[in-house]
């Protein structure tokens, strides 16, 4: 069967900000975390010699707090939504670490980090992995096969790929995607305009 895409027009000045999110970079503190619904959001990793790394925030710290929001039972996008601002200014994250009675309060500065594109990768039971793609960026391929590489190492058989909310991005990568789900035999996409050179 064929699958038919719409496209949406972007104004010439959201253009500039939609150029960032793809190929640039926002105002983040360099985490990856977890946020299972049943769950509070887990630290997975964190960007080396990024903000939180700097600070002291640890992979195995549950956050539990961002500044005065609680975040237990919150999902990963309304947490990041929380987490990011402009660079510069300041954010504090709670966390509650093993082995320490007390939470503790980091306050990490906002900075320039690369922007990437998978949000979430856990494994929810012994076989079953999952991962959330927020856009297709241009390093979503690479960042897909470490994370899937790294689920492997802990069991996986069986992938959840979450694409809610997903708005699109470079078509390139989303063949990539694709084609590590599906296999190389057969055409994954093609694309029909008016200009026959484009398609």
């Amino acid at each position: 069967g064929r699958v038919l895409f719409r496209s949406s027009y972007i104004d010439a000045k959201a253009s500039v900000r939609v150029q960032e999110d793809y190929e640039g970079s926002f105002g983040g503190i360099g985490i990856w975390f977890e946020a299972p619904p049943s769950d509070t959001a887990k630290v997975t990793s964190t960007i080396p010699d990024g903000p939180s790394e700097t600070v002291g925030l640890m992979a195995g710290d549950r956050m539990i707090a961002v500044d005065d929001s609680v975040i237990i039972g919150m999902g990963s996008l309304s947490i990041q939504n929380l987490i990011k601002g402009r660079k510069g200014t300041n954010v504090n994250i709670t966390v509650v670490r093993p082995g320490v009675r007390e939470p503790i309060v980091f306050t990490i500065t906002r900075a320039t980090i690369p922007l990437y594109s998978i949000d979430a990768s856990y494994m929810m039971d012994e076989r079953t992995g999952y991962l959330r793609i927020g856009r297709f960026a241009l390093t979503t391929h690479q960042e897909f096969v470490e994370h899937v590489t790294r689920l492997k190492s802990q069991g996986l058989e069986r992938l959840v790929l979450d694409l809610r909310g997903n708005p699109g991005g470079i078509k390139q990568t989303a063949v990539e995607i694709a084609d590590e789900m599906l296999g190389a035999a057969g055409v994954l996409v093609t694309t029909e305009v008016r200009n026959p050179r484009e398609t």
